[in-house]
């Protein structure tokens, strides 16, 4: 090797020249030994040069791996690429813990790979001043970021931090774009690639055409998992899909810790798909406007999430894998009836008539309508599915064996049904849910039934199940939530739950903690379960089966009649009701407070209706039902206000419900003065009082 001046380009042909005598000396003397091999090579100072790593004539094959490791600086100066390597074979490995940086000239990057490895907890930034200028511009390798990397100016699309093609980018470090024109300055660039960014990624200083200052670009087939944080630049978007070399469709998995500031934005001409994946509760806020276009909203297997956004945006989605724990809310519609129509989707309509009277939803599945919770408050419309019939993990099974815990069964183990046969499990199901994070966690959280509610030694200890879980009482299967007293029958609190589903050959009874429970039935939600091989889109959707299908499977196959209200279902509540001797008042320890911000807080004991009489199915929480409102002034206060929103129910004709922590806001009485009139009281737990209710609303400060 020739002696090297400064800001002049070191050519270190792999296959024969030994480099590591620059840390010494900055003098690269030629060693042309034929017989050895190159492996690797340390650099501790600063050179004040490019390096290229190029095959002896060019472009061409390593005989073996080649790797240096950065701990000084690479400076290129007025040359070009910091660090330079192609080849069409082989590979390149580039360890940095100092600094690289592209010089002034030419395309200018800092490091270019093609086909390397290149692993940073230093310092790479761009140079350029022409089409380039790229902090990283790797093809077909692996990058693993910890340190920083930042574009340096190009012109055109230059400037951006990373390029990546047909590559993986992990990223725990802080990316940057620099300064590009037409598509340049991103922090990210993919193009047929995956990033999984943990770290920060932000666009740079660009001009705002579309394609350029972005925090991602993603071009092409391209995966980006985040749960860092991804700002946009002078371009606004924090991720832009955009079909410019490809029409192929990317995916964005959001988990939870994700951070966008600025839009995300997918390509309408394409079938880019939106996926809450992770393990951790996402909640995703702003479809239709801070994430748009997308044509397919998935939910990955084992990942929860609540996703809220516009309707008319939930009405162009494909929603696939929808499942237990998953949450859809549609802003600005407030549903009034809801009907699944295998095929086609989730029909909901809101009662007016017109164009915006009826949204279908493609939520992808084998559903049925009774699968699905839906209700409105304040105009929003929510949607979750039903709680599978489960038993909670430490839930005891009778079986051949003795009683065995629901998570220590397995497949082919046999169990003693009521009626006194002995089958074996054909399945077990099993799904964690992070109930502290749900949105509705009353449609998860698990129902205690305590020893001996039932009877003397039904349950022969505590039995926790699913909200759905179906006990066999009285001929008939009710489900647990039916039985709610708030008292020996009652809903607890956890932060997760895992449930199991306990498959036999048919539907039937068996012993779960000495009390007669159902088994799991299919009716469409097997899907919902982590270790579900079950498909999750029809292979022949137009041949599948119609809306009531799965209702006409649970009437076929139910080793009972499944019913939530009735006679029957009054009957026996009324008895489970009279073994708990739940002590009642009709003292509403009411109070009513005004605030120093000028609002008025009515506060009260609270009840579930449903929970304290046979008939269960007013199941809202009530504290008192108020008649008026009157400001000082003498002026009405319309009960139906639309500024009436912390603690109330919906008005009624002859009044309206509040929660137990009701506000009325300043803006509607001012000095926080009003004569307020009461409509009606309850009958309420007579151990509650007022702090034990769960809505909660600001300080009184």
């Amino acid at each position: 090797m020739t002696a090297g001046a400064a800001n002049a380009t070191t050519n270190v042909v792999a296959t024969f020249i030994q480099i590591n005598r620059v840390e010494k000396t900055g003098i690269n003397d030629h060693q042309d030994e034929r017989n050895r091999e190159i492996m690797s090579s340390t650099l501790s100072t600063t050179i004040h040069a490019g390096i290229t790593l190029t095959p002896t004539g060019g472009y061409g094959t390593y005989q073996s791996p080649f790797t240096i490791t950065d701990t000084g600086a690479i400076i290129a100066g007025s040359g070009t690429y910091g660090v330079f390597g192609s080849v069409t074979s082989g590979s390149l490995t580039l360890l940095n813990d100092g600094l690289v940086q592209g010089g002034s000239s030419g395309e200018g990057d800092g490091v270019y790979l093609n086909s390397g490895i290149l692993t940073n907890s230093g310092t790479i930034t761009g140079g350029g001043n022409s089409y380039a200028g790229y902090g990283v511009q790797l093809s077909y390798g692996i990058l693993s970021n910890s340190g920083t990397i930042t574009g340096g100016n190009g012109s055109d699309h230059g400037g951006k931090g990373v390029e990546l093609v047909s590559g993986t980018l992990t990223n725990h470090g802080i990316i940057t774009g620099g300064n590009g024109s037409y598509y340049g300055g991103n922090g990210v660039d993919l193009k047929s690639s995956t990033l999984t960014n943990y770290g920060t990624i932000t666009g740079g200083s660009a001009n705002t055409s579309s394609g350029s200052g972005v925090g991602v670009y993603i071009d092409g087939s391209s995966t980006l998992i985040d749960s860092g944080k991804i700002v946009g630049g002078t371009g606004v978007a924090a991720v832009l899909f955009y079909s410019l070399y490809s029409t192929n469709a990317g995916t964005l998995v959001v988990e939870a810790g994700a951070s966008f500031v600025g839009g995300v934005v997918a390509d309408p001409k394409i079938s880019d798909v939106l996926a809450i994946g992770g393990t951790s509760a996402v909640s995703l806020v702003g479809l239709g406007t801070a994430y748009e276009h997308f044509h397919t909203l998935a939910f990955d297997t084992g990942a929860t999430g609540n996703v809220s956004g516009t309707y008319t945006a939930f009405s162009g989605l494909n929603v696939i894998s929808f499942a237990l724990g998953d949450t859809l809310v549609l802003d600005g519609f407030a549903e009034t009836s809801d009907t699944y129509v295998s095929g086609n989707g989730l029909v909901l309509s809101n009662g007016s008539t017109g164009t915006s009277s009826q949204i279908t939803l493609d939520i992808t599945g084998s559903f049925a309508t009774s699968n699905f919770t839906v209700g409105h408050t304040l105009g929003n419309t929510t949607i979750s599915l039903n709680s599978m019939p489960c038993f909670a993990a430490g839930t005891r099974i009778l079986t051949t064996r003795g009683e065995i815990q629901v998570e220590q069964m397995q497949e082919g183990t046999s169990v003693i049904l009521a009626d006194g046969r002995i089958v074996p499990i054909t399945w077990i199901g099993h799904r964690t849910i992070d109930i502290a994070r749900h949105p509705h966690p009353e449609t998860v959280r698990p129902v205690l039934i305590m020893a001996g509610a039932i009877s003397d030694g039904i349950p022969a200890r505590d039995l926790y199940l699913s909200p759905d879980h179906a006990v066999a009482l009285d001929g008939h299967l009710i489900p647990a939530k039916t039985l709610i007293n708030g008292s020996t029958i009652r809903q607890v609190d956890r932060r997760t739950v895992t449930y199991y589903h306990v498959e036999l050959p048919e539907h039937a009874v068996l012993w779960a903690e000495g009390t007669p429970c159902e088994s799991y039935l299919e009716t469409g939600n097997r899907h919902s379960f982590e270790n579900s091989d079950a498909p999750v889109i029809a292979l022949h959707p137009a041949f599948g089966p119609t809306t009531s299908y799965w209702q006409r499977v649970r009437e076929a196959r139910s080793c009972a009649p499944l019913i939530e209200e009735g006679s029957v279902v009054e009957a026996v509540r009324a008895r489970l009701l009279s073994r708990a001797n739940v002590a009642t008042t009709p003292d509403a320890d009411l109070s009513i407070t005004s605030r120093a911000d000028g609002s008025i807080a009515i506060t009260s004991r609270s009840t579930i209706p449903g929970y304290l009489a046979p008939d269960p199915r007013d199941r809202r929480l009530l504290g008192v039902k108020i008649a008026s409102i009157i400001r000082k002034d003498g002026t009405l206060i319309p009960l139906d206000h639309p500024d009436l929103v912390t603690g109330w129910h919906d008005a009624e004709p002859d009044g309206r419900w509040t929660n137990g922590h009701a506000l009325i806001p300043a803006s509607l009485v001012g000095d926080g003065l009003a004569d307020i009139a009461l409509a009606a009281t309850l009958a309420y737990s007579a151990n509650q009082k007022q702090a034990d209710n769960q809505p909660r609303f600001g300080s009184l400060a």
